[in-house]
């Protein structure tokens, strides 16, 4: 849902004009909480010459984002962005990104997914699941409280209920196991580093992106 320009020039005090090309990057922002550069790069300014850096960088001076800057496993230091602050996110009936319980590439790696699997709809984070949307992850017996909850979710074209999960690089392999087998029966997308502890593979229900 976009927020009406005006409300966000009262709350920020900036004298920006927000193009389509803003809106759609702001309500995806709104979905993921924090998008990486190349993806605002690819998706949402694709056609500026300079990129999405430039332009992003103008919304952050007006108060609308703030940067995230982030290590990338062998990449080293690489850039986001997110909204500003709760404010700004509640206006897109949003929040910001849980950076202070988890690393920021975690997150970033959990966005960067939703773009792999083609933006979908139904995209939901881990925060924002309803009590229903976590239940449908509980195993037969299984009381709520122990539901392994993916970082996020999604419905695909063919109804098929999604489980996302980001390994910022960490997981050993007893830990890739478990929660695989947590959701056995679900299709399941992960996302990767090159550079990590254990690779995903052999698995034929799950896709993994590496970045």
């Amino acid at each position: 849902m976009a927020a009406r320009t005006s409300r966000l020039k009262r709350q920020t005090g900036g004298t920006f004009r927000l193009t389509r090309r803003d809106q759609s990057f702001l309500q995806d922002l709104a979905k993921v909480r924090v998008i990486a550069v190349e993806d605002a790069d690819r998706f949402h300014y694709s056609d500026n010459k300079s990129g999405a850096r430039k332009r992003l960088d103008q919304l952050t001076k007006q108060g609308l984002l703030q940067v995230v800057e982030y290590q990338s496993p062998g990449k080293g230091a690489q850039r986001a962005y997110t909204f500003a602050d709760q404010k700004i996110a509640r206006a897109y009936k949003s929040g910001l990104p849980s950076l202070g319980r988890r690393n920021a590439f975690h997150e970033v790696l959990t966005s960067r997914m939703y773009f792999a699997e083609g933006r979908p709809d139904s995209w939901k984070l881990e925060a924002d699941m309803s009590r229903d949307e976590a239940n449908l992850f509980r195993q037969e017996g299984q009381s709520m409280s122990d539901v392994a909850k993916p970082d996020a979710m999604y419905v695909d074209g063919t109804g098929q209920l999604v489980a996302v999960e980001a390994d910022s690089g960490q997981y050993n392999k007893t830990q890739i196991q478990r929660k695989i087998d947590a959701w056995q029966g679900i299709k399941q997308v992960w996302g990767q580093p090159a550079k990590r502890n254990s690779a995903i593979e052999n698995y034929s229900d799950v896709t993994v992106h590496r970045y």
